[in-house]
């Protein structure tokens, strides 16, 4: 069985071929503006790819939340043409293929829990880094993949809500930008991992940046985990490559439960937890074992679980 699959992103489409287990002719193409722009492209990497392959279907990963069975992408995110108006089967329709689609950071999730960092564990949280910052949770050693089994406890709501107040300045797309306008250029004419290297040397305006998003995800993560009390937390996207990452954000947190004691005394008294010590407070960070190719083997994980008659 050969698939199509894609990975929808704010910034870039990544797409790749599933063919005898394994992901080949990995590309992409930059997110279009609109879905029309986004079906012709789709088009033109399925038509390339064609000659050598025979493809059964399209696995797609994408933001906002999933509701397959109406065929629409529910919520916002950052690639408007995805909501307000169905688009499963006008894709199916404009492709020639059967589609499945599920949530980018739950398809992480799946793939990590199936054969990455989470086989083992019942109860860890994903937490995935890009444009956005996407969130998956895992119970029983299941992905909870509808958003209204997510949000079915108050502190949970809570969580989210909190952790989306900080997107902004954690996502290293905005970072890059902000880098940018700060340096009197081009919002696009510096990418987040440029804002790494450029820390390195020691440049003021990316250092104080870089530091400004390791502390916003500091308290996403503290967040989350004070929340949901997970095994870990999984972190993934695009950035998770860089070493310095991961590092960061430990550090940051750190820095936050022993400076700021009257914030964890909030959050111990907002998620109704007893426990005082420090250690409870500070979650275990874990690389995502696949990386970028996270969203995109979950997306093929789904398919199948859709479509069991095929192999």
């Amino acid at each position: 069985m050969a698939l199509l699959v894609v990975d929808i992103g704010g910034s870039a489409v990544k797409y790749a071929v599933w063919d005898q287990n394994e992901l080949k002719e990995k590309d992409e193409f930059p997110t279009p503006l609109t879905r029309g722009s986004f079906f012709d492209l789709l088009n033109e990497a399925k038509d390339k790819l064609a000659d050598t392959y025979s493809f059964d279907g399209v696995a797609i990963s994408t933001p906002g939340d999933v509701d397959e069975e109406a065929g629409l992408i529910r919520g916002t995110s950052a690639v408007p043409f995805l909501h307000l108006i169905p688009i499963k089967e006008s894709l199916s329709e404009a492709l020639g293929l059967p589609v499945s689609m599920e949530n980018d950071a739950n398809c992480a999730a799946i793939a990590e829990m199936k054969e990455g960092i989470g086989k083992g564990y019942t109860h860890p949280l994903f937490v995935i880094i890009g444009t956005g910052v996407g969130i998956a949770i895992v119970e029983n050693g299941e992905v909870l993949r509808k958003q209204e089994l997510k949000l079915d406890e108050l502190d949970k709501t809570i969580a989210q809500q909190l952790a989306a107040l900080k997107t902004p300045k954690a996502s290293p797309v905005s970072l890059g930008k902000r880098v940018a306008l700060k340096k009197f250029q081009m919002p696009s004419s510096i990418e987040g991992k440029e804002v790494f290297d450029l820390a390195k040397e020691g440049d003021e305006v990316a250092v104080n940046e870089l530091q400004a998003m390791y502390d916003s995800l500091a308290q996403i993560m503290v967040t989350l985990n004070s929340a949901f009390e997970p095994e870990f937390i999984g972190i993934g996207g695009g950035v998770s490559n860089n070493d310095e990452f991961v590092p960061g954000i430990e550090k940051a947190m750190e820095k936050l439960v022993s400076e700021d004691t009257e914030l964890l005394g909030w959050f111990q008294k907002l998620f109704k937890k007893e426990s005082s010590q420090v250690g409870a407070a500070i979650p275990t960070l874990k690389v995502c074992e696949f990386k970028n190719d996270a969203n995109l083997l979950g997306a093929v994980i789904h398919y199948k679980e859709m479509n069991p008659a095929e192999k």
